[in-house]
């Protein structure tokens, strides 16, 4: 079946951090149509306003400007967000914008994969996001059951409340595509957790404790973003 393309503008007031973000997004996201790139956040908005892009990658800083007013000020675009910096203080900021995901520089391959693989479940939204079961070859389980899913290899093990272990023959990427984004989230390229099954966080250490007294750790590049993730959902909790 043939993938469906998505259009995409890129804001950046440094040309050097446009090229590359043009490199990683034709090299990982071939999907991304990259129709243009501005540096001048004015010329961005405007045509955002007019042609409504599916994506927008937009830069924390451009010029004397906040990416994060420009996303502000666009209240009735169906284009989604994802912000770049090389700031994490801005984590929280940017979570409390439309932004749909965040990216630190250099931008690390993988975590645009996993933005944008959030970006296309969003968008598509399939049966399975909206699903409490999962159907995977003669398996069928409760997404709520699962506690957290580990990477191994090109197979992923699920770990259940019940202690019972599943190994399917699907990676963590697919797995994360089956499952509903505002209950689980990847919090290392070799772990996705049920956010549902917190027992508490440790910041200091990067440890999430779950509530089979398992002790997940939390990669240094996803911390602010998990963070931020979670005081998004706590009041849905």
């Amino acid at each position: 079946m043939k993938k469906r393309k998505y259009s995409a503008v890129l804001i950046d007031d440094e040309k050097p951090a446009l090229e590359v973000l043009i490199y990683l997004i034709q090299k990982y996201c071939p999907q991304i149509v990259i129709g243009a790139t501005f540096q001048h956040p004015e010329k961005a908005q405007k045509h955002i306003a007019t042609h409504s892009p599916d994506l927008a990658f937009v830069d924390i800083r451009i010029g004397s400007t906040s990416g994060l007013e420009l996303i502000n000020n666009m209240k009735a675009t169906t284009t989604s967000f994802i912000v770049t910096t090389a700031y994490s203080e801005y984590a929280l900021e940017a979570w409390r914008t439309k932004a749909l995901s965040y990216l630190m520089k250099p931008v690390d391959p993988e975590d645009l994969l996993i933005a944008f693989e959030k970006f296309v479940a969003l968008k598509e939204a399939p049966e399975s996001l909206s699903s409490a079961r999962l159907n995977i070859g003669p398996e069928s389980i409760l997404s709520d059951s699962i506690l957290y899913v580990s990477a191994e290899g090109s197979y992923s093990r699920l770990f259940l409340e019940n202690k019972k272990e599943v190994l399917i023959s699907r990676n963590l990427k697919r797995i994360l595509e089956l499952l509903n984004s505002s209950k689980f989230f990847r919090i290392h390229r070799s772990q996705i957790i049920n956010l549902n099954h917190i027992l508490s966080i440790n910041e200091k250490n990067r440890i999430v404790t779950l509530k089979n007294k398992v002790e997940c750790e939390i990669s240094e590049r996803r911390l602010s973003e998990f963070l931020a993730f979670l005081k998004q959902k706590k009041k849905k909790w």
